[in-house]
């Protein structure tokens, strides 16, 4: 029943070329055979052009689009106007997939007529960190279905990654990645989510995601970095229109990441140096201060809260400290 879908599988491509080849060797080799393997050239400076050109001259199911630099949300959008397969799944270009990848969460997606079907993944830095995954399907899945896969996509089990998931193609048309924005997962996938009747998640690590130092998560701190202030805003105005039930979480969520933002450009004052950003952080997060907005918040919450407004210096101070005793007591017990 499975062994009818076309996968189309779109792998941006920039500036990966040692860990390109591993890449593609997890998907070309994939038990789940019928696959469209797009790999989009995103304006490569190194031999990824050129690696990504043997592998579609070995195997037929690969095509290569080459474009200009355009970035990641641009690339990805270019492989989803390309795509002719039933289904879409997203990889990137430095991560390793199981063999089983494709089968299982196929499987998955039929039996249970699901519109999206999605897996466990491992961070790993080494080669070494991998782990093999069995032949056996695993009988651990969650079904979710209406407003609670929203739910389920805010506060677990799913992920906002849009990478170790597999899509209906209908669920997507029309709906394209945001351009010139990091976090763009977060812009996107709880979109998708709020379209779909019906998800399934298979508890099993089937994705493997690599860890680089320099990525750009990793970078140092940039005004690029309160684009996900601007997903949380699109985020909750979109939840207040058709899922108002679920906003409430959201926007503390919200709060938080408003706060996290102004520490971290108080830690980084090259970045606002006149202090426009923080002072226009902080007006929203006094907003917050009311009674209606924090009465249903968990009493920790609310102390962690009025403890920035008296001093974000002391707020800042005593995360660390707590960060860093946990993380002790984390080794003692490890």
């Amino acid at each position: 029943m499975a062994g009818n879908n076309l996968i189309s599988i779109i792998i941006p491509v920039y500036n990966v070329a040692p860990f390109l080849a591993r890449c593609l060797d997890s998907v070309v080799n994939q038990t789940y055979s019928k696959l469209e393997i797009i790999l989009v050239n995103d304006g490569s400076t190194d031999s990824c052009p050129r690696i990504c050109d043997e592998y579609a001259a070995k195997d037929n199911r690969i095509k290569v689009i080459h474009k200009e630099n355009g970035g990641l949300s641009d690339a990805r959008n270019a492989g989803i106007n390309a795509a002719t397969g039933e289904l879409i799944s997203f990889v990137d270009s430095d991560d390793v997939l199981s063999q089983q990848f494709f089968q299982k969460l196929l499987e998955a997606l039929v039996t249970y007529n699901a519109d999206i079907a999605e897996c466990e993944f491992k961070k790993f830095i080494h080669e070494t960190e991998l782990i093999s995954c069995s032949d056996e399907l695993k009988n651990s899945f969650q079904i979710l279905e209406g407003e609670i896969i929203m739910e389920a996509l805010f506060k677990g089990p799913f992920h906002v990654m849009v990478w170790n998931k597999l899509y209906k193609t209908a669920l997507l048309r029309g709906r394209l990645f945001p351009l010139n924005r990091i976090n763009e997962d977060v812009f996107w996938t709880y979109r998708i989510f709020g379209e779909a009747s019906k998800t399934v998640k298979i508890d099993e690590e089937l994705y493997f995601y690599r860890q680089r130092e320099h990525s750009i998560m990793a970078s140092t701190y940039s005004l690029k970095r309160l684009d996900s202030l601007h997903a949380y805003e699109e985020k909750i105005e979109y939840l207040e229109e058709k899922f108002p039930n679920l906003v409430k979480d959201v926007r503390k969520t919200y709060c938080f990441l408003l706060m996290e933002n102004y520490i971290q450009l108080q830690l980084h004052p090259n970045v606002d140096p006149e202090g426009f950003h923080q002072k226009t952080i902080l007006s929203k997060i006094k907003k917050y201060n009311n009674r209606d907005e924090i009465k249903n918040w968990h009493w920790k919450d609310v102390v962690w809260f009025y403890l920035f407004l008296w001093s974000p210096t002391r707020y800042r101070s005593l995360r660390k400290y707590m960060e860093r005793k946990s993380a002790r007591l984390q080794n003692v017990t490890a």
